[in-house]
């Protein structure tokens, strides 16, 4: 934003002038920015173009010779342009809960600073987010961001991180609703209104990674993984060990894109798969003798939950090929955002067993 879209308006409301600046991509913009502004901060409508005695470009307010009416305005522009101007959270960082209430995820009310406008524009301003309580999709990932809609900042639900706009809306983190299952997975303190670094620091922080040795081994078609520990780059996690014979100690779930190009999920019984791979474009398709699928492996990251997500990968004509490929890449947000890669599985077309590729973490042997 340059000086030529700063505006000083002087607003003369019942009796009482107001000195506003305010960021406008063109004049005709200005009216709806100051009655913007009039409702987050006197909560009243203007009577506009009525009560707008003063509609300057700012820097005609620096370089005026009317030093003497003007060395207020200036100094509260000065004031204006040295502070942050960034949209984030201003206060602490909302506890994002574990539970639902009624149906309903209640999020904590929290203070932040918010442009009115996108693109960092119109009116800026700090406000009281209200505790409000929100409808998550089921079983899927869900992204909670605070939006300023129409005068009233608020909390809103997101089906996809890439539709926020971070020059308007503040990324507050991501719930993973999945069975009963509510797993929270916060974004972290955004702290005096500095969302697009906090943007910055999601986006270069270290990934998922498992810590130290742990096994994964197949008795048959189950999978059987021992307790863990991984870390998400600024704390570490414990995860309790995984058994997809028991139903009651350990659930694998199989993703794999429709015919849509849409991504479903579904419970496989702890088994894994000998029967389908992932066709391109073409939804599941099935093996025929003497074909191999990779399957695989993630473990969700949360201390509650014993659960493994798994995807599939195209056919493969043999062992060796399947052994020799390359990762799979395409894969939900439920497996990129909360879950760390533990290993693949190989099996054959009708197979009753299967090959495990177990991912390598660096370990020493004692030193004599």
């Amino acid at each position: 934003m340059t000086t030529l879209n700063l505006r000083y308006c002087e607003v003369l409301h019942e009796g009482t002038y107001y000195d506003v600046i305010i960021g406008v991509a063109t004049l005709d913009e200005v009216n709806d920015v100051l009655q913007d502004w009039a409702l987050a901060e006197i909560g009243e409508a203007l009577t506009l173009p009525d009560e707008l005695t003063k509609n300057q470009n700012l820097s005609d307010v620096f370089t005026s010779k009317d030093i003497d009416v003007n060395v207020y305005i200036k100094s509260a522009a000065s004031g204006y342009l040295d502070a942050a101007r960034t949209a984030g959270i201003s206060g602490t960082a909302p506890v994002m809960p574990r539970t639902l209430v009624a149906t309903k995820y209640v999020m904590p009310a929290c203070t932040a600073r918010l442009w009115t406008l996108p693109n960092a524009q119109g009116v800026f301003g700090n406000y009281n987010i209200p505790t409000a309580s929100l409808t998550l999709t089921a079983d899927a990932m869900n992204y909670i961001g605070i939006r300023y809609n129409a005068g009233v900042p608020e909390y809103y639900v997101y089906s996809n991180q890439d539709l926020f706009d971070y020059s308007t809306i503040i990324p507050v983190g991501g719930v993973l609703y999945w069975g009963s299952e509510i797993i929270p997975i916060p974004f972290g303190q955004s702290g005096d209104g500095m969302a697009e670094k906090l943007y910055r620091n999601q986006t270069e922080r270290k990934e998922f990674s498992v810590l130290g040795n742990f096994t994964l081994v197949a008795d048959g078609r189950y999978l059987e993984l021992s307790a863990l520990n991984v870390n998400a780059g600024t704390e570490d996690f414990a995860l309790d060990a995984v058994d997809t014979s028991s139903p009651t100690t350990g659930y694998l779930y199989l993703f794999y894109k429709d015919s849509s190009q849409v991504w479903q999920n579904v419970d496989v019984s702890g088994l894994l798969e000998n029967t389908n791979y992932q066709g391109d474009g073409i939804g599941l398709q099935a093996l025929t003798s003497g074909e191999y699928v990779v399957q695989y492996l993630y473990r969700l990251v949360d201390e509650e939950s014993e659960q493994i997500f798994s995807v599939l990968s195209g056919k493969f004509a043999s062992l060796a090929a399947a052994k020799e490929s390359d990762i799979v890449i395409d894969i939900p947000n439920e497996l990129s955002k909360a879950s760390v890669l533990i290993g693949r599985a190989i099996t054959g077309q009708g197979a009753s067993t299967t090959v495990i590729q177990k991912i390598q973490t660096a370990s020493f042997g004692t030193v004599a």
